[in-house]
């Protein structure tokens, strides 16, 4: 899991694994509603950004209960959505670039 990082270094995995790659690995993880959608800035379009269920959301998807179950994977790490571990409500992952 990337812990800091920054939107260049975002891109750049993305760029090399692919979005459709990093989805295949969450599916296989176990993580059915967690979807990276595109890259930062809007290229790089995974088939789940075509979904309409996937409509509307930034860079990507997910609920709270899977971001629960992914930061409990790490040792030490106490889950920020551990209050909202009970909601499979789909939410997005959005970023807003600065202005040049």
């Amino acid at each position: 899991m990337v812990v800091i990082s920054d939107n260049t270094a975002t891109n750049l995995v993305l760029d090399r694994v692919t979005a459709d790659a990093v989805n295949a690995r969450l599916e296989a993880l176990g993580f059915a509603a967690s979807r990276a959608l595109k890259k930062i800035g809007g290229q790089g379009a995974s088939k789940a950004a075509a979904e309409p269920a996937n409509q509307g959301f930034g860079i990507g998807v997910t609920t709270p209960r899977e971001m629960d179950r992914l930061h409990s994977r790490q040792p030490g790490l106490r889950s920020p959505f551990a209050a909202l571990v009970g909601s499979d409500r789909r939410i997005g992952v959005t970023i807003q670039l600065a202005e040049p």
